[in-house]
């Protein structure tokens, strides 16, 4: 994708907000919590401050390929 149309894809994202459903309701709600909590005296809150927060990808190391018997443990079957 040339960097033109990544501007572009930035541009309307800060304009209309995120892209998928799931972060346009967790902005919804983190916003109806800040009305909420401002509503309620609380001056100093931000949107920001009721957003989740995920955590970071695990790193991974492309070289370790994982066994069956990996799989297994992690699905809980004894081989």
């Amino acid at each position: 994708m040339p960097q033109d149309e990544i501007d572009l894809w930035l541009a309307y994202r800060r304009k209309h907000g995120p892209l998928t459903d799931g972060a346009r309701i967790d902005r919804g709600f983190a916003l109806l919590a800040h009305l909420v909590s401002s509503a309620c005296g609380d001056k100093q809150s931000s949107i920001e401050k009721f957003m989740p927060k995920y955590a970071p990808e695990p790193e991974s190391d492309p070289d370790k390929v994982g066994s069956l018997d990996d799989v297994l443990q992690i699905l809980g079957v004894k081989a």
